[in-house]
């Protein structure tokens, strides 16, 4: 990620004009949002926001870029450090012995949507391998990248991938907004003091996170940007404490959050706006696929529910079918079990990431079978 960012050129100069309206449109739009999820309304306001604008610019130029990944990588990593920042490292570590449980569920939601893919391609007639990678809860980029690789229909991958991520965001707000109402939890607070020592940590916080992305992204971790940074965010207090630079928990300007949802919704937003006409009955059957999946989430949900004794918005975060970091960031904003919803999305990641090679061998000699 440092490589990057030291390019001389990060963003063409389209990309460029579409972020700055992308941002500018996102920002009145959060004003409303706010009022009606109460939650991750920045990671919406850009969603809605880099949807609209894209389709807007597709209409008015001829051509347009594709969706930005470092967009969302920055996203990741912002959103990343601000996550780790919140968690307390000894909390962090009292919730560990929940590791089985967090594997066991990881496991549990693979093999249902495994199951849901292999329906799909029953009921749609998509190839087998399309629709078990369209159904699998990974990172959409890798996902459709695998697709790609085997020659199959990216596009289907990539909208089935789409909707599933874009149907959990838009969700769990709401669930959480009911949780929440019947809890009366509250959002924490965040200050920033700007002082010569602040802007000096500051400085080695994005150094660090640059090095623990680079890290991560050399050990292929799954959401390299965003577990990099999380580690970082983590460690960051005990280790300059350590080494006596501060004695005070320093606390990351809520700007960074901020910036990394809108950045976050703005990268899911393009991935809409760029989305070609589809016909019906392909649409009918992605949904079905994703409404099953989420099914699936909840159920697991309700497993672990009766196995943890733990509240039931707790168990929507660690078991929902969707992006780690969108999750938590619920947890965040709420101040709910952060420490917990992230060991266990944390968890999943890892878990998925070391499954899937595995998981891919396997797929490949049934798809080879069956067709």
């Amino acid at each position: 990620m440092i490589q990057k960012l030291l390019e001389v050129k990060l963003f063409s100069r389209q990309q460029l004009v579409i972020l700055a309206l992308d941002i500018l449109v996102a920002i009145p739009l959060d004003l409303v949002l706010r009022l009606v999820v109460g939650s991750i309304h920045w990671l919406l306001s850009g969603l809605i926001a880099g949807a609209v604008v894209l389709y807007r610019y597709r209409k008015v130029h001829a051509s347009t870029p594709p969706p930005n990944r470092l967009i969302r990588q920055i996203g990741l990593a912002l959103v990343g450090l601000a996550i780790g920042f919140s968690i307390e490292s000894s909390s962090l570590v009292d919730v560990l012995s929940y590791i089985p449980i967090f594997i066991a569920t990881s496991f549990l939601l693979l093999a249902s949507c495994t199951a849901i893919g292999y329906l799909y391609a029953q009921m749609s007639g998509v190839n087998l391998l399309t629709a078990l990678l369209a159904t699998i809860p990974g990172n959409l980029v890798l996902v459709a990248t695998i697709a790609a690789d085997y020659g199959r229909n990216v596009a289907l991958v990539s909208l089935v991938q789409l909707i599933r991520y874009t149907s959990v965001i838009l969700l769990i707000p709401f669930v959480a907004r009911v949780s929440t109402q019947m809890s009366g939890l509250s959002s924490p607070v965040n200050t920033f003091a700007l002082t010569p020592a602040s802007v000096g940590l500051l400085l080695l916080v994005a150094l660090l996170t640059g090095l623990g992305v680079y890290i991560a992204e050399r050990l292929n971790v799954m959401a390299a940007p965003y577990f990099g940074a999380l580690v970082v965010g983590v460690v960051f207090n005990p280790l300059v404490q350590g080494l006596a630079l501060t004695s005070t928990d320093f606390q990351l300007p809520v700007v960074f959050n901020v910036l990394g949802q809108i950045l976050l919704g703005i990268s899911i937003g393009e991935y809409w706006g760029k989305k070609p006409g589809l016909g019906r009955r392909t649409v009918g059957y992605a949904l079905a696929s994703v409404v099953l999946t989420l099914i699936a989430g909840f159920a697991i949900a309700f497993l672990i529910m009766q196995v943890t004794g733990w509240d039931w918005l707790t168990c929507v975060l660690v078991a929902a079918p969707g992006g780690a970091a969108e999750l938590v960031l619920v947890a965040l904003t709420l101040n709910h079990h952060v420490e917990l919803v992230t060991a266990g999305q944390v968890i999943r990641l890892i878990a998925i990431n070391c499954a899937i090679p595995i998981w891919f061998t396997l797929v490949r000699r049934l798809d080879r079978s069956v067709g």
